[in-house]
């Protein structure tokens, strides 16, 4: 009878069961803990998910989970490292403000995410790899290198439309300036 009690309390009160798996790889010899969820049966295509100041937690691999269930593959990306989860204001702060003031070591991490994402995932799909770099490159104001994963992607078909998007985002943009 207790065993039932506690099996129910379980229960109700809910477990964080997730179905993908926690990834461990190193980006200049530190060790990062990235999350991994499987597209339920063939991958439309890879999401890579960069956490927000709090770290990656049960939030990040619910969404890939979910992103899983939609016949995605999908990475969280780990970018304070292995146990690093900021719980106060100021330590959240000082963790994103790191990455800030770095942006050099914020692309390496999130390219390096995206590598770990692409052998977990037997990614086949190369253009969106070019396209999601790309991305990635651009976000972290690397204008220079994101032209050339887009101009990568140009030669996919699938792609070609978006990357030329993105040109156009960083012709825009330079015009600009």
């Amino acid at each position: 009878m207790k065993a039932l009690a506690a099996g129910l309390f379980a229960a109700l009160l809910g477990t964080a069961a997730y179905a993908g798996e926690a990834v461990n790889y190193k980006v200049d010899g530190a060790g990062y803990e990235g999350y991994f969820a499987k597209a339920d049966g063939a991958s439309k295509g890879l999401v890579l998910i960069v956490h927000d100041w709090d770290g990656l937690t049960g939030y990040e691999q619910k969404r890939a989970d979910m992103l899983a269930k939609l016949g995605y593959d999908a990475f969280a990306a780990d970018l304070f490292g292995n146990g690093n989860r900021p719980e106060s204001v100021p330590a959240r702060q000082a963790e994103t403000g790191k990455l800030d003031k770095d942006r050099a070591k914020m692309r390496s991490l999130v390219l390096a995410a995206l590598a770990e994402a692409q052998k977990k995932g037997g990614l086949e799909d190369v253009g969106n790899t070019h396209l999601l770099r790309g991305i990635a490159l651009y976000n972290s104001g690397d204008a220079r290198e994101a032209r050339k994963s887009f101009n990568r992607a140009l030669n996919f078909k699938k792609y070609a439309k978006s990357a030329r998007q993105w040109i156009r985002v960083l012709d825009t943009r330079s015009s600009a300036e």
